[in-house]
């Protein structure tokens, strides 16, 4: 320190010490004070640091203040202030809106699969439908009553007797040893009645 005449002078090196330890004081002091930016500055955005400052009549964020740098944080006019920092109700109301878009979209996949199961179900039946169209041709058909009845003729040839709906098969008795071993005790097990 140099003295002219009854004041003080500081060096070049101390004032510039006591700018930087000023500005890092401030850069701590946003850092812990200030406020969020909804958009950060392409310093914090690319060094994923979060990016705050302390008032809308600030042009620098922490981080830009502490590097000595320009921010380009857009910062909200001072009128728009209050309204431009999401509140607690506002963080809320999104939640319930992520909320509401998600169960959206869960139905709407759950209608694309029951379109897609339609559209399979729709495929199956056109080639079922193209394949009695094709037999019927190929038999010289008209009908597909003759076509039915055709088919059942050639199944019993195959197959043996096919039953038609609404006929009662008579089976026999079970024996006695298979009804003990039921626990029947040898007699044949009543009806129940009711329903």
């Amino acid at each position: 320190m140099a003295r002219k005449g009854n004041k003080v002078q500081k060096s070049r090196s101390e004032i510039n010490q006591q700018k930087k330890t000023e500005r890092l004081l401030l850069a701590v002091l946003v850092q812990n004070t200030g406020s969020e930016m909804p958009i950060p500055c392409s310093f914090c955005k690319t060094e994923k640091r979060t990016c705050k400052v302390l008032s809308s009549k600030a042009s620098r964020c922490s981080e830009c203040i502490r590097r000595k740098c320009a921010c380009n944080a857009l910062t909200p006019l001072a009128d728009q202030w209050d309204e431009e920092m999401p509140r607690a109700s506002d963080l809320e109301a999104l939640e319930e809106e992520i909320k509401k878009a998600a169960a959206a979209e869960e139905l709407a996949v759950e209608k694309q699969r029951e379109a897609f199961e339609e559209m399979v179900f729709q495929k199956r039946k056109q080639k079922e439908l193209s394949a009695r169209r094709l037999a019927l041709a190929e038999r010289g058909l008209r009908y597909l009553d003759e076509l039915d009845a055709l088919e059942a003729k050639e199944a019993e040839a195959t197959f043996g007797p096919v039953a038609s709906p609404g006929v009662i098969f008579d089976f026999p008795s079970p024996s006695a040893s298979f009804l003990e071993a039921l626990g029947a005790g040898g007699e044949t097990p009543q009806a129940a009645q009711g329903n």
